[in-house]
């Protein structure tokens, strides 16, 4: 959940930085001002950061994955299953949000 909340930041970052997704960029340049290149500097250390906490996570969610799916093998209680299969339904839903 946190790697959620994390690329939705760096999402809502990126678009108040620049053009949104949807909007045409002219062909001709414009200049940035003073205030603009200070306020694009003061973001790029955080966003990187950012970048490397949620590739942590991700990294986390698939170890955790696969280390369920090794225990689930041994697993009877019915019960016990379906939530497994929730989350691991859930978890799957996030990663495609994520893409």
């Amino acid at each position: 959940m946190r790697y959620i909340a994390i690329l939705l930041l760096l999402t809502t970052i990126s678009t108040s930085c620049g053009n949104a997704p949807n909007e045409s960029v002219s062909d001709e340049k414009k200049e940035l001002t003073e205030q603009q290149k200070e306020d694009l500097k003061m973001l790029i250390g955080p966003m990187m950061q950012l970048h490397d906490i949620a590739m942590e996570q991700m990294e986390l969610m698939n170890t955790k994955r696969e280390e369920l799916s090794n225990l689930k093998a041994n697993i009877t209680d019915t019960a016990l299953l379906q939530h497994i299969t929730f989350v691991e339904e859930r978890v799957t839903e996030t990663e495609e949000m994520m893409m």
